[in-house]
């Protein structure tokens, strides 16, 4: 069960989801991962699980869609709802970046390593030189000159 599905109590009054939020940000155990998540969920509370939109909370509570993109190098600020979560997301370098790199794992079945860096760099600029076309950027990475030659791995 979601958050939206249970409440927790507090001298036999129920929490709203953010009070409840509140609470997992004050425990250590919690707040690791809740401080990384919670700012990017926020905008969808607007959706029920099946992802249609909703007014209130079960229970009548009121929904705060102010949400956050937190820990980029240059998509970082305050995002009022989902649309423009998504909006600012599409647009970001980073996450082309990002892209790029999940990417380059997913094809090459390994995690980019240092002297990648240089192909890593000529795929993002091709990526954003394409606004962000994926099917050339999939073909850039597989004709790429770093594809030609291979390194045989033995292990020792």
């Amino acid at each position: 069960a979601g958050v939206q599905d249970r409440f927790e109590e507090e001298a036999g009054e129920p929490l709203s989801p953010r009070e409840v939020r509140a609470r997992h940000l004050g425990d250590p155990v919690c707040a690791g991962c809740h401080a990384q998540t919670d700012p990017l969920g926020y905008p969808f509370d607007a959706f029920d699980s099946l992802g249609l939109p909703r007014e209130t909370w079960p229970g009548g509570f009121s929904i705060d869609t102010a949400g956050a993109i937190e820990g980029t190098a240059s998509t970082d600020g305050a995002v009022p709802d989902a649309p423009t979560l998504a909006e600012r997301l599409a647009a970001s370098a980073d996450v082309r970046a990002c892209f790029v790199r999940r990417l380059f794992t997913f094809v090459h079945g390994r995690a980019p390593e240092a002297g990648d860096a240089c192909v890593l760099t000529d795929l993002e600029a091709r990526f954003e030189a394409s606004d962000g076309d994926v099917r050339e950027l999939l073909v850039h990475m597989l004709a790429h000159d770093s594809n030609r030659t291979r390194t045989p791995q033995w292990d020792e």
